[in-house]
Order: C-alpha cells, then structure tokens, then sequence
C-alpha cells in the first residue's frame, strides 16, 4: 500500500511513473511534464478501463481511497464508473446553472450596460430552486411555484410583483438560450405571461411640475444628513443633463472636458451601446468642481461611500435616499429623466433635438442615415434645462 512519504518521494524524485498500485484498482502515476494523479482500474462486461480520481495533492491518498471504495460500489451494482462520469458531467452541462452561466458569457456580459444586476436577480430569485435542475426535467409546475413566491412574499421576504415580472422574462431568455444550445426543443417559459407572475406593470406617468420641483429641493434640504449632499448634487445633476442614474453614478473624471464644457460617456456606459455627448451648462461645472473635492482624488465622480466591491455609488442608494425622504408625492430618480423631456418641451425645444439630448434613438432610418450630432442645439436646449431648473432651487443654490 502507499504512503503520503512515497508519493513526496516520487514527487521529489520528478521520474515519470506509469502506475504505482495501492489496493483494489487504485493507483498513482506521475507524467513526464510533473502531473501527479490517481487513477482508478477496473473490469466490467469482459472490458478493462480507467477512470482518473483526481489530481495530487489536491485529493489526497486518504481520499482518494474513500473515491475507489465509491467506484467499487457502483461496479457491484454493475454501474461503469466511466459512463456514470461522463453522464453526470452531461447532466451538469445541462442544468439552468449552467444554461445561465454559459447566456451569461456569451451574451450578456459584452452588451449589457449593467451585467451584474442580471446576474444578481438571477442568484437572489432562480439559482436556488432551479439552479441545479437539468432544464429539460422543469416543469411548467416548478416555474410557476418559483414566480408566485417571489410575487406573494415569504416569511422573509417581502412581496415583490415587480421583480417576478423581472424573472419570468429572464426564465423565457434562458429557456431560449437552451433551444439554440440543441439542450431542449422548445421554449416552455413561453407559456407564461406577466398574469402569471406579478401582474400587468403599467407604464409610470409621475414628472414634476416647477412648483413641485421647488418643493422637493426644499425637503431635501430639510432633511439635513438624511439626504446627503452627494445626494443632493448627484439630483441636480440628473435634472441639469438628462441622463440615466447610473451614466451618472458610475461617471469617471476622465470622461470630462472642462475646456470644451462636454461629458463624454463612453458606449459601454450607456444603455443603446453608443458613445454620448453632453454639454455642460456653467452651474453644472460649478456642481462638478465642488464633487471634485468631495471625491478626495477618486477616480470616480460619486467614489462608493463604504469599502465595496463596486468602487462607485450603488444603484439603489439615490433610490433609497428618496423614499427616506418624506415627500408629498411619490418620485423616483428615474422619473427625473420623464420630468426634463417635460420641461424640455415646456421650453420649445423640438422633438427629435428632446429626444436626442436623452440619448433616445431616432426612427429607424433616420438612426442609420442622420449621423449628425446635434451638439449645438443640444448645447443650447440642456442650458435653458439649467437655467429653468435653477429657478426652482433655493436661493443659495441658484
């Protein structure tokens, strides 16, 4: 029998090794380029073959024969230890776990401006019941268990109908992915609609009028350390250059020209995958030169406020700042983009230059023929923005 002294020995002695028996079918062997391994020989139905353990020392000698003892038993059961393998490694290619992993890559992770949220609301709400189920043996049964708990709530967790809404519409992508990866011949999360998981969501309608626009900013400075000032200037900021949260958020400073008064974000930062100009109106730089300091030489405009992961402010925290605060109406940080396209038509501006300024895609031939840019008028349409909006704060703001 071999001892952990003899294969240090081996080891040290770097000599190739065919096969160094232990006891009943297991064995070491040592190849010329230094891989140290056990290997397990059998016989069934009349054919000999070997199956590799594991590698040393990863797997040491003790298990290592706690593994053969296992293979032995499958053998009395006349189970090939080989084909038992190799059809569970084809099993584990085919559960959702894997079907998510392999979208995930492939799909996901280049295009999406936001992967990692992807990523989140399938670990949080689909990796648990169904991560390790092979997706062709789920049912229609399991997926509509899976949908009602996530839209009705648990003991521990609160109904959530939006994000039931979320993972269904995430179960039919990777059931699709499956059908194209020949795993499964159709796509059963089809079947499903938003009734059967958290409802029918209706399009938000909520913007802000002037008057209610002065009230929020009076709230929030009210509010003192409740409503920090990054989230205060990060606010101003969304309402002053109309764009989403998170081009915002997840800003670096190298993105800024101070010279030319323009942000440029980069396509990978921005939802229709394209690079984006912002003018910058003269009370936006003066914002921008005071979250510089409060940066303290991050690299990021709003740098993460606790050590993280992300190195930038989180999705939710402007989100959580504002139902903290105690409003008169309900408001969101993305119902700001909805309040300036308001405005931005209050002000005169045209349609297509309004949609342009919220980096909107035009009509489908006029975004492959129309290349112009638009920075002038949109220059022109962000500063009457501005101006309008500075009205609506405190005078010490303004």
């Amino acid at each position: 029998m071999l001892t952990e002294a003899q294969l240090k020995s081996i080891i040290k002695k770097a000599a190739p090794v065919r096969g160094i028996g232990d006891k009943d079918g297991l064995f070491f062997s040592l190849t010329k380029s230094g891989y140290a391994s056990f290997k397990f020989r059998y016989q069934i139905n009349g054919r000999r073959a070997i199956i590799t353990i594991g590698p040393y020392p990863t797997i040491s000698l003790k298990e290592a024969r706690q593994k053969a003892v296992a293979l032995r038993h499958q053998l009395a059961n006349d189970i090939d230890p080989a084909m038992e393998k190799r059809r569970a490694e084809h099993q584990a290619r085919q559960t959702l776990d894997a079907v998510f992993e392999h979208y995930f890559e492939t799909i996901i992770e280049s295009r999406y401006s936001h992967a990692e949220r992807l990523k989140r609301l399938y670990e949080m709400n689909l990796k648990k019941p169904l991560g390790k189920r092979s997706i062709s043996e789920i049912n229609g049964l399991e997926i509509s268990d899976v949908l009602q708990k996530i839209k009705k709530g648990t003991r521990t967790k609160a109904p959530r109908p939006s994000i039931a809404n979320k993972s269904l519409y995430l179960l039919k992508a990777l059931f699709k992915h499956a059908v194209k990866l020949d795993l499964i011949r159709h796509n059963l999360a089809l079947s499903f609609t938003a009734m059967d998981a958290g409802g029918e969501e209706r399009p938000k309608d909520t913007y802000l009028n002037e008057k209610q626009i002065k009230q929020f900013f009076d709230i929030a400075e009210a509010a003192g350390t409740a409503f920090s000032r990054d989230n205060y200037l990060a606010t101003c900021l969304l309402f002053c250059t109309a764009t989403r949260k998170m081009e915002l958020l997840g800003a670096k400073w190298e993105e800024f020209d101070f010279d030319e008064l323009l942000w440029t974000i980069p396509a990978e930062r921005t939802k229709p995958r394209r690079e984006f100009l912002v003018p910058l109106s003269p009370q936006v730089i003066v914002w921008l030169d005071e979250l510089k300091i409060r940066a303290c030489g991050s690299e990021y405009v709003f740098p993460a406020r606790k050590q993280s992961r992300i190195p930038h402010v989180y999705h939710d925290t402007l989100n959580h700042a504002f139902k903290n605060l105690n409003l008169p109406f309900a408001l969101a940080p993305h119902d700001i983009r909805r309040t300036t396209r308001t405005l931005l038509a209050k002000l005169g501006v045209s349609d297509q230059v309004a949609e342009i300024c919220l980096n909107h895609k035009l009509p489908k031939m006029q975004h492959i023929y129309n290349k112009y840019s638009f920075l002038p008028e949109k220059r022109e349409a962000l500063l009457m923005l501005s101006e309008t909006f500075c009205k609506c704060l405190p005078k010490e703001e303004q």
